[in-house]
């Protein structure tokens, strides 16, 4: 019964504790994290780890002639039975971010994602 009333305390003091109003040194210096600027993603030896045929038909659909919208894109990868860097089938809907990043990658314009 005492540990279980320690433990309580405990948790209560370190609930009371965190609870309590940060300075202002504190906040100086979460702005200066916040201003840091991320650096992109590398992937396991500084290249793409999706399939290089993959990377070629998403470019090749999002320049002109074609430029597909990035659902369209989604779905053409989906249908044509391309992998994702997983190994699982392409979704045919996906977020767009892995496309965004292999256009941006490529120096290629994002298309409007419908």
């Amino acid at each position: 019964l005492s540990s279980a009333l320690s433990s309580r305390s405990l948790a209560l003091a370190l609930c009371t504790r965190m609870a309590a109003p940060l300075s202002d040194e504190a906040d100086d210096e979460f702005e200066e994290r916040k201003q840091v600027q991320r650096r992109p993603k590398v992937s396991k030896g500084g290249r793409c780890q999706q399939d290089p045929a993959l990377v070629a038909r998403v470019c090749a659909l999002a320049s002109p002639p074609s430029s597909c919208s990035l659902a369209q894109i989604d779905a053409a990868l989906h249908s044509e039975g391309f992998r994702n860097s997983k190994g699982t089938e392409w979704p045919n809907r996906s977020d767009g971010m892995v496309l965004r990043r292999i256009l941006s990658t490529h120096n290629i314009a994002v298309p409007p994602e419908q």
